[in-house]
């Protein structure tokens, strides 16, 4: 069957959007499937143009100087100038690992995904905040809004929000009445859902679907004479950073993070597959991030996952605890005050956890197998 993804791609900062991605788009090849994904560019991309018309409820700007990939070498300073020239190389070392997935011809604008859409069996929206009101992209592709003939179906699509306002709720439900199967990722997406009369899936994270060894073998490994604590932080908080440092120099560990902090060795440039490295080769990782999260479960590392101190990140640690809670692990996730009070000898059960992880996986996997299956008739 042909199948095409329509969800986050080529992020050019994004660790974990470009593993979901790329793990939705292998699983379903996997099944033997003629799978792509839809190569629509977003805001954050060189080459995408803005759409003369707006179909979604919400509003976003479009600011040019904004473009990922943009550096303006004029009028800096040394500094400056070398920071951008490793913020390129870096980008250019994250789209490399997205090159590993098959995609449609691109689509520069939202105008021109319209207008000549690709064709497609059936069409698969997910994973990760494709649905969040507050992205800075048009949202009603995401909602597979363009397409004239063909199945509809979600998998682990996000709101990434727990409260959607009334305006956008009349238009998600009028997008996904138009869906034969709907799965999400968090527990208040299913609820929101229930509230307009559409019934979905609850699912994990296509990361979930690809076995252990898959993602091993993508993994680059340093070794290290050391036991490592891999922090890896979406938000910078030196009471959190003050506080890891405390917590290894009492522990005689190593600290790798991707903050730069007294002595940690830091790895802020790694490309994707030195990042899922660093979390297989840890003793321990302490995150913020719902995909560094998600591997340390798949690689089964102790870990804790961190909601820090502001709104933004509370609001974001709504997918964090739907999954650590249907796990039975919720004590896995603590605000940052709490810190100092880890042991770092207080390791997860696996031998009861993993058996729990693999019937949600297979649940998933069932789900999603379901909707190919039978989207077309």
């Amino acid at each position: 069957m042909k199948i095409g993804i329509v969800t986050i791609q080529k992020s050019p900062s994004s660790y974990g959007g470009n593993l979901q991605s790329y793990a939705l788009w292998k699983y379903l090849s996997n099944l033997g499937h003629d799978v792509e994904i839809i190569d629509l560019y977003r805001p954050a991309q060189i080459g995408y143009v803005d759409s003369t018309k707006k179909l979604s409820t919400h509003t976003y700007k479009f600011d040019k100087k904004h473009l990922a990939n943009k550096v303006h070498f004029s009028l800096m300073d040394p500094r400056t100038w070398m920071r951008a020239i490793k913020r390129k190389r870096f980008f250019k070392r994250m789209l490399e690992f997205a090159k590993l997935a098959k995609y449609s011809k691109a689509f520069y604008s939202v105008d021109s995904l319209y207008s000549n859409p690709p064709s497609y069996d059936v069409y698969v929206s997910g994973s990760d905040q494709i649905w969040n009101p507050n992205m800075n992209f048009e949202l009603a592709p995401y909602f597979l809004d363009f397409v004239k003939d063909g199945c509809k179906v979600s998998y682990a699509s996000s709101f990434g929000v727990g409260n959607i306002s009334d305006k956008y709720a009349k238009a998600i439900k009028g997008w996904l009445e138009t869906y034969k199967f709907v799965g999400v990722r968090e527990e208040s997406a299913v609820e929101i859902l229930q509230h307009m009369g559409i019934k979905a899936h609850l699912v994990l994270d296509p990361t979930f679907l690809l076995p252990q060894k898959d993602w091993y073998e993508l993994a680059k490994f340093k070794k290290s004479k050391h036991k490592n604590v891999f922090v890896f932080m979406l938000y910078h908080s030196s009471n959190v950073l003050e506080q890891v440092y405390t917590l290894a120099r009492n522990n005689n560990y190593q600290v790798v993070s991707n903050k730069k902090y007294k002595n940690f060795h830091c790895v802020s440039a790694c490309d994707v597959s030195e990042w899922l490295g660093y979390i297989f080769s840890s003793d321990l990782v302490i995150t913020d991030s719902f995909h560094a999260t998600a591997f340390s479960l798949i690689f089964r590392k102790s870990f804790y996952s961190i909601i820090i101190d502001t709104e933004t990140s509370k609001k974001r640690a709504t997918r964090l605890l739907c999954l650590l809670e249907s796990l039975n692990i919720k004590d896995r996730c603590i605000n940052e005050c709490d810190l100092h009070n880890l042991s770092l000898k207080s390791m997860i059960d696996y031998r009861k956890l993993s058996p729990l992880l693999s019937e949600k996986i297979e649940a998933s996997k069932a789900y999603l197998k379901e909707a190919i299956k039978n989207g077309k008739v």
